[in-house]
């Protein structure tokens, strides 16, 4: 998000939805974590800036399960104080500034998004391959939370959110059906019918990713309360109903 058009269009709109950032799955060298910081915090800014000049509006604003980083023990629910490590920091000081809007008649959001299993993106293309081949297997000892939403429910609970006007603040948008690496590794290969007795080293993910590894390794189980509490109802709630509905999907196309 940054100052155009857009700014007049949105002040004739009830809510706007940011998403913006920069995809966090690289090598995290010193440049791609400004990246992802500053691209989160200035569209942050720029949505804030917009919404402050107008009377009254909604913001709901992207985030992450991340903020929770990668010592949480435990179920974690919104109200669990945010991590130490790199990720959580940009979680938190991006919640801030979302946080910061001004005015008795605005009401800002805050997603804490799992990663998003869809057909078209997210990380199911990117693992579809090894998987195929036999060559899937966990991350690390595999024991770590899988934080994870399906890319329908995901658009689902943003609406759900657009109109329900008693929820602020933070909202974690995850599956209740909480899971471990592993057993998210043994659903998608019994689902393609592929051995997934393989591992991946986690000296290995730290050569790929450097710092991004420890998210990956150390995962919380994150449960959606706020959601629950406020009756929506997913439509896949389990990962095998999701990753039958993504690959039945896939296998059409």
């Amino acid at each position: 998000l940054r100052k155009g058009s857009w700014q007049d269009v949105a002040k004739d709109c009830d809510v706007i939805v940011n998403l913006v950032g920069r995809n966090i799955f690289a090598r995290w060298s010193t440049k791609v974590k400004e990246e992802i910081y500053t691209s989160r915090i200035e569209s942050t800014k720029q949505a804030i800036s917009c919404l402050n000049k107008m009377p009254k509006g909604t913001l709901i604003n992207a985030n992450a399960v991340g903020y929770y980083g990668t010592a949480a023990k435990g179920i974690v629910k919104e109200d669990h104080p945010p991590g130490t490590d790199f990720l959580a920091k940009v979680c938190a000081d991006w919640q801030n500034v979302a946080l910061s809007l001004k005015g008795n008649s605005k009401r800002a959001v805050v997603i804490r998004i799992a990663p998003v299993l869809g057909r078209d993106g997210g990380m199911i293309p990117k693992l579809l391959p090894a998987f195929k081949m036999g060559l899937g297997g966990k991350i690390g000892k595999g024991d770590q939370g899988f934080p994870w939403i399906h890319i329908f429910d995901l658009v689902r609970a943003i609406e759900f959110l657009a109109t329900k006007e008693n929820i602020y603040g933070p909202v974690n948008i995850c599956s209740p059906h909480l899971i471990t690496n592993k057993e998210f590794t043994k659903v998608l290969g019994k689902i393609l019918s592929k051995p997934t007795f393989l591992k991946i080293p986690s000296f290995i993910l730290r050569l790929i990713f450097k710092d991004l590894a420890d998210s990956m390794l150390k995962s919380p189980k994150v449960y959606p309360e706020i959601l629950i509490k406020n009756k929506f109802e997913f439509k896949f709630f389990h990962i095998e109903t999701a990753l039958k509905d993504i690959l039945w999907e896939n296998s059409k196309n």
